[in-house]
């Protein structure tokens, strides 16, 4: 590990998490990346949207590329995610999107999301999926923990292995109901944006007798 994993701040934080009922998070959930592959882009209009790690980041979704529907099939269908995965970019800027975990929500369902994402998904019933989205997406607990396993220099990256041994604690069911309850509206009130942003261009589009930018296949 670098220097700043044992940093006071994370190596405080670390202890504080793990001295309640806790359980590592590679235990509750699956954490795993997805391969490198070689993209072949599509002409515009006509490709399978591939959204970028900075992509998920904005409150607007735009993917960034297009993709051959044909001979980008497979790993367009590997890189598909589920509502409910917890999204983490694992290479980029420290101080950027590296390590700022995001919740799909219905908008991005189903959607093919680039290979610089971790993808955790919850599969442990005693853990709520929005609670361990808010710890691991919390600029005061997931974060600094999740960034404080970067390794490289000129670009940093994380290794989902890492990610997996991040403390998560056991709260009572109704305390994480209740935090998930908050956590939930705003990754709600998001995808409503986007169905509203996405009206809106359709219908200004079909005024002006133009096609659209990209089909969301």
């Amino acid at each position: 590990m670098d220097p700043h994993f044992y940093s006071p701040e994370v190596s405080g934080l670390r202890s504080a998490l793990m001295s309640a009922t806790s359980l590592p998070l590679g235990s509750i959930a699956q954490v795993q990346g997805v391969p490198r592959f070689k993209r072949i882009h599509a002409e515009e209009g006509h490709g399978t949207p591939l959204f970028s790690s900075a992509d998920v980041m904005r409150t607007r979704f735009i993917p960034s590329a297009l993709l051959s529907p044909k001979r980008n099939a497979r790993e367009i269908n590997i890189c598909r995610v589920d509502e409910g995965t917890i999204l983490v970019p694992c290479s980029g800027t420290y101080g950027g999107i590296l390590g700022r975990a995001v919740r799909v929500g219905k908008y991005l369902h189903e959607k093919a999301i680039t290979q610089h994402v971790v993808r955790v998904k919850v599969t442990d019933k005693r853990f709520n999926v929005d609670y361990v989205t808010g710890i691991l997406s919390s600029l005061h607990v997931g974060y600094p923990m999740i960034t404080a396993f970067r390794y490289g220099k000129d670009v940093p990256e994380i290794d989902p292995r890492d990610i997996a041994t991040m403390p998560i604690p056991l709260l009572d069911k109704k305390d994480q109901e209740r935090f998930a309850c908050l956590i939930q509206q705003g990754w709600a009130a998001i995808d409503d944006a986007n169905y509203i942003q996405d009206e809106a261009q359709m219908s200004l589009c079909d005024a002006l007798k133009i096609p659209t930018e990209y089909e969301l296949i």
